[in-house]
């Protein structure tokens, strides 16, 4: 005799990441809820491997322990993430399970044959779902963000496949793969698409996986090894349907084996390239910059070992590069990449002495620039800026920065927001006060939102904290202050006046001043008459701060 209900009690199976709304948004758009399917994929699988013989139960729920009586203990969800994902851990949990199982009858263990099927879905929206449901620890997801300087002094290369996120994604990965066999294949798809040039004792083995063909065509993008760049281009023949390619730095030159000169394969699906340049990769860098007639991202970066002088490399034609930043490179290699034809740039980050060169050429398609220096050596050319970016809609740059204004007649006809960064005041008061008043002349007149951010900002006297906004916020422009939130808002709210603005936080819309020892409220306002813009959320009030 069948029991008329078989339970197991838990909570339901979860993805705890940052990609769950957007798993369960894609999954609901074909009329499947993420949750459901999830939950019955793991579960199944743990009652399958603890007792094959068994069919699909009609209503199946999880249970991690019991107290002794019919009253169920609150357990930790299983996820792709915990310890409990490995199918080591699981069977234990299983066998749990199914001691557990309470009925109300005497009769054997049974399950009725009107069972649910598990619902099935295309290998293709499986692994499109994975691919959502690591996609906070994937390194692409890092691949294009902003390349923040905190003291103007040292930009880091942002290194998407960096000793943090690789092995965080590789963990979510197998993860995956302990679910099913059919989840282990797709998962392994995703575990190949970052590969990791790194140990040399593996070498062999990884060599050996890349030539095959079903597994090369997987890999996306590929961390080359430090010292053993004949490793790294024999990689590169293996795999170039690779999109991204990152060369980090390397500190100790004395290991570095050469590469040998053999030619590279056409990389046309190569769009990202983060390199740490060294006199050692070179003659490589120049290689993929030959083979990659489709790069859209640069991001170049010296290292120690570079010569301050050298062979520069030779770049032939870069057609589809958008975004383009060059830190503290050699003047030679800046040279050679710059005189090429970049009608179709977008963002650059540059030194601006750099563009005072002749033989750069003009930046028709240019809409955001971004200056980078030593404050007290770094002058910003207006007139230059205009004659070269004509079509510049977005200009950021260091508040310690010496200005040159715009040459007569000049005009910044498509600039409509300029952001000045101050960490730490290094100038006398009066020279701050002046910033916003020398957006006053006429070659401005498009100017629509000035940001001031960083606590240098925070550390002016409060005083003076109107720094000449009067007649920009008179011809309609806004200025804002972007900053983390302080314990208190009521002295974040006398440092700039602004008409008709709200406070806004990433999470919060703050609608009241609090009190003077009120930490962190959960709503707040304003008085309408004053305001100030932090950065975070997308509005109609705060648009791309972060």
């Amino acid at each position: 005799m069948a029991p008329e209900r078989v339970h197991f009690i838990s909570r339901p199976f979860q993805m705890r990441s940052p990609g769950r709304t957007s798993l369960r948004a894609a999954v609901d758009t074909i009329g499947v809820k993420s949750n459901a399917l999830l939950e019955q994929a793991a579960t199944w699988t743990l009652l399958r491997r603890a007792a094959p013989s068994m069919r699909q139960p009609r209503h199946v729920e999880l249970v991690k322990g019991w107290r002794g009586d019919s009253s169920p203990r609150t357990v930790r969800p299983l996820t792709a993430r915990s310890r409990g994902a490995r199918a080591s851990h699981f069977r234990p949990l299983a066998r749990t399970i199914l001691a557990r199982v309470k009925t109300r009858t005497t009769a054997p263990l049974a399950i009725a044959r009107e069972a649910r099927p598990l619902p099935s879905l295309p290998p293709e929206l499986w692994i499109y779902i994975h691919r959502l449901a690591t996609e906070h620890v994937s390194p692409f997801r890092n691949a294009y963000r902003e390349v923040r300087d905190p003291d103007s002094k040292a930009v880091t290369a942002p290194d998407p496949l960096d000793d943090r996120s690789v092995p965080r994604f590789l963990k979510a990965a197998r993860s995956l793969m302990s679910v099913c066999r059919l989840w282990n294949e797709l998962a392994r798809e995703l575990l190949y698409e970052n590969v990791w040039i790194a140990d040399t004792r593996r070498w062999a083995s990884l060599s050996a996986a890349l030539q095959r063909p079903d597994v090369a065509q997987h890999v996306r993008s590929l961390r080359l090894s430090t010292t053993r760049y004949d490793h790294n281009v024999e990689a590169l023949r293996y795999c170039p349907q690779v999109e991204m390619l990152v060369q980090p730095r390397f500190w100790r030159p004395e290991y570095l084996h050469t590469a040998p000169d053999v030619p590279l394969p056409r990389l046309h699906t190569l769009k990202s390239l983060y390199w740490a340049e060294s006199e050692w990769s070179s003659a490589l860098l120049e290689k993929v910059l030959s083979a990659a007639p489709n790069l859209e991202h640069i991001f170049l970066i010296s290292s120690d070992s570079t010569p301050s002088a050298g062979t520069p490399i030779e770049v032939l034609n870069l057609p589809h590069l958008k975004s383009l930043v060059l830190t503290w490179l050699n003047r030679e290699n800046v040279y050679s990449i710059l005189r090429t034809d970049l009608q179709h740039l977008t963002h650059l980050t540059i030194k601006p002495v750099y563009l005072e060169w002749d033989a750069v050429s003009a930046l028709p398609a240019l809409t955001s620039l971004a200056l980078i220096g030593h404050p007290e050596e770094t002058v910003v050319s207006y007139s230059t800026i205009c004659a070269r970016c004509p079509a510049l809609r977005e200009l950021r740059y260091d508040a310690n920065f010496t200005l040159q204004p715009p040459a007569v007649g000049q005009t910044a006809s498509a600039l409509t927001y300029i952001q000045l960064q101050l960490w730490v005041p290094r100038r006398d008061y009066p020279t701050y006060s002046h910033f916003l008043r020398f957006f006053e002349a006429p070659a401005f007149a498009a100017l629509e939102r000035v940001v001031l951010k960083g606590p240098g900002w925070i550390y002016l006297a409060p005083a003076h904290v109107n720094l000449g906004a009067e007649p920009l916020r008179a011809r309609g422009c806004r200025a804002a202050l972007q900053r983390a939130l302080p314990p208190t808002f009521r002295f974040l709210a006398t440092l700039m006046c602004l008409p008709h603005r709200s406070f806004y936080t990433p999470t919060t819309d703050y609608t009241r001043v609090p009190p003077l020892d009120a930490l962190r409220p959960s709503v707040t306002d304003l008085p309408a008459t004053a305001g100030v813009e932090i950065g975070g959320i997308h509005s109609l009030f705060v648009r791309d701060i972060y």
